[in-house]
């Protein structure tokens, strides 16, 4: 298992990206690691990154040591230790309002149909008292509050996005 692990989102540059970088709707590809955005590559390897992880849809890009989570999804560690990147790392998940949204609603999806399956239930209180929760615990706990307009707009996206997957989750409970 590697010393240091660095997982990017789908459109990081790891080799995956549409060929037209104006297209919002075009398929990304997965190009390989070569195909990567060089400034990533080189920022990885000033941190001393060893192991570089992209895009989970693509079969290329899964390893035998992820679990199998849509949402969540994560490195077990059974053998080694994991490191930590010590310096700065721009990471942008989305590149517009319109990815956000795309994945809002593909990730709520998920979710939702990833806890129904494993049992879990919701009901309208889940759906009522979760989303402020969320918005108090990212915008006044956590200081969303010192990014001005920015941090109550991202506190406000974050308190949705609980309570689509949560409602989600509310209507597959009532369906069954």
């Amino acid at each position: 298992m590697p010393d240091t692990v660095l997982k990017t989102p789908e459109y990081s540059g790891l080799g995956v990206y549409t060929e037209d970088p104006n297209c919002d709707t075009c398929v990304p590809v997965d190009h390989g690691l070569t195909g990567s955005n060089p400034h990533l590559l080189q920022a990885a390897k000033d941190l001393n990154v060893k192991y570089l992880h992209g895009n989970m849809s693509f079969a290329s890009h899964v390893p035998a040591h992820y679990n199998a989570n849509l949402v969540h999804e994560h490195v077990d560690v059974t053998n080694g230790s994991v490191g930590e990147v010590r310096s700065s790392l721009l990471h942008y998940t989305y590149g517009s309002l319109d990815q956000y949204f795309e994945k809002f609603d593909r990730y709520s999806r998920w979710w939702a149909e990833q806890n129904f399956a494993k049992g879990r239930r919701s009901g309208a209180g889940a759906v009522f008292f979760k989303p402020p929760a969320r918005f108090v615990g990212m915008y006044v706990l956590k200081g969303g509050f010192r990014d001005g307009a920015r941090g109550l707009v991202l506190a406000c996206l974050a308190a949705a996005s609980v309570m689509a997957k949560y409602a989600r989750l509310w209507e597959r409970s009532i369906r069954k």
